[in-house]
């Protein structure tokens, strides 16, 4: 199949009217109890979460500058368009001149990597469990990879591989290593080497999770 064709074949995103709800930052103030320490559910990579009224916000550490404005805007058009059961489903956002917020679905039961490194709860974890949330997790990431345009998830790992009470995975964090800088290659600590790994995106996917699952 020609490179022409395979992307005719490409699941396409039309970027407008995507449905997302515009907030107010004083709406989301409210319903995380101002951003509390009480309210706060994880801190990422990109910024701290919070647990509002059946939703999650995510308070993204920024830099104001026009460049970055004009990312977060067409990082919002790519977002809204993204819809898949493993893939945490955004539902709004927040766009004020000194802070910007992303509103998602909330997702019950904490992450992967909560059950991964805890003996006691590593036991929920069952081998079929394990394998359908590897293999549901590589759906999720192909939804993303393979769209039009493609979106780089950037930074897979079992703390952004959320689960339900179903232990269904939904994949979180994705595009977002897209707003922040970068020199092109993607370097993790690799737990199979003991060293820094530098390889191209799309093979690194979801190797260290997968590895994580398959030795605890």
């Amino acid at each position: 199949m020609s490179s022409s064709e395979e992307k005719n074949h490409a699941p396409a995103r039309n970027a407008e009217g995507n449905g997302l709800r515009k907030y107010e930052f004083t709406e989301l103030a409210e319903a995380s109890r101002y951003f509390s320490n009480g309210n706060r559910i994880a801190r990422g990579r990109f910024g701290d979460v919070y647990k509002g009224v059946d939703v999650a916000i995510k308070k993204l550490d920024i830099s104001e500058d026009d460049h970055w404005e004009k990312k977060f805007q067409d990082l919002i058009k790519a977002f809204g368009t993204v819809h898949h059961e493993n893939l945490v489903k955004l539902i709004g956002y927040c766009s004020s001149s000194s802070d910007k917020l992303l509103v998602s679905e909330f997702v019950s039961n904490k992450s992967l990597k909560f059950y991964l490194y805890d003996e006691k709860k590593r036991s929920n974890l069952t081998w079929a469990r394990r394998m359908k949330i590897a293999k549901d997790t590589a759906k999720g990431l192909a939804h993303l990879h393979e769209g039009s345009p493609p979106i780089i998830h950037g930074d897979i790992k079992a703390a952004n591989i959320l689960l339900d009470h179903n232990f269904n995975p939904k994949v979180a964090e994705f595009g977002l290593d897209n707003l922040y800088p970068k020199n092109g290659n993607v370097h993790m600590p690799s737990p199979l080497i003991g060293r820094k790994l530098i390889l191209h995106g799309r093979y690194l996917i979801f190797l260290f999770p997968i590895y994580h699952l398959c030795r605890s």
